[in-house]
């Protein structure tokens, strides 16, 4: 390991180089000037619009899936197992339990 680690400050190789280099060496990153805000605009728009065209009766690709889970999230929220399955129950899925409705 000795013989990548330089013991002069001028060295171009090695460990040396690689701390010197991100010191010294400016990345170009103009073609990502794109600010913080409108990159984030333009995500919550895109998220709105996925949202308000979700049907939980039809997933159609990924992000679809993903909205599945926040919806299932949503609905399921902080219930106890028994109100769980009740909600499980009603949307037709089976869970193998017999739970009696209210």
């Amino acid at each position: 390991m000795d013989k990548y680690l330089s013991k002069s400050g001028e060295s171009e190789s090695g460990l040396d180089f690689i701390v010197n280099g991100r010191q010294t060496n400016e990345y170009n990153f103009s073609k990502y000037d794109k600010d913080y805000i409108s990159i984030l605009s333009e995500f919550k728009q895109k998220m709105t619009h996925k949202i308000l065209k979700f049907n939980p009766l039809n997933i159609t690709d990924k992000s679809d899936q993903l909205i599945n889970i926040m919806w299932f999230q949503h609905i399921l929220g902080n219930k106890n197992p028994q109100e769980y399955i009740r909600i499980l129950d009603t949307i037709g899925i089976d869970t193998g339990q017999n739970v009696s409705h209210e």
